[in-house]
């Protein structure tokens, strides 16, 4: 399992070739490779609580990790399926309306996405 955020140097921007990288692995041959887990969200980069608290928040921004955006999301799940890996699992996770942590679609195969 490879994580994009884990591997793109703290900048959720780099989080896209990360994964053109690991496409390129997977083009290339390597099967050790099992999945893919990318840090996404509805919009884009990471927000602090603000002192207001809770109803300051911008809507669909990260407070835990810098997420790319929904838009960046599709685009990098579109290069995996392209690569059409059947074993490769996919895991993208967001953070819900109450803003706690939470895996969003759980381990799927890259064929049943």
């Amino acid at each position: 399992m490879i994580r994009t955020d884990g591997n793109s140097q703290k900048n959720h921007n780099n989080q896209p070739k990360v994964l053109d990288d690991i496409c390129a692995q997977l083009r290339s041959g390597e099967r050790s490779i099992t999945g893919v887990m990318i840090e996404s969200h509805i919009n884009e980069g990471k927000q602090d609580v603000p002192p207001e608290g809770p109803s300051g928040l911008k809507y669909g921004v990260s407070i835990t990790d810098a997420c790319v955006d929904w838009q960046s999301t599709v685009g990098m799940l579109d290069r995996l399926n392209i690569v059409r890996v059947p074993s490769l699992v996919l895991q993208t996770y967001h953070v819900d309306l109450s803003h706690r942590p939470c895996r969003s679609a759980g381990r799927r195969s890259l064929m049943q996405a």
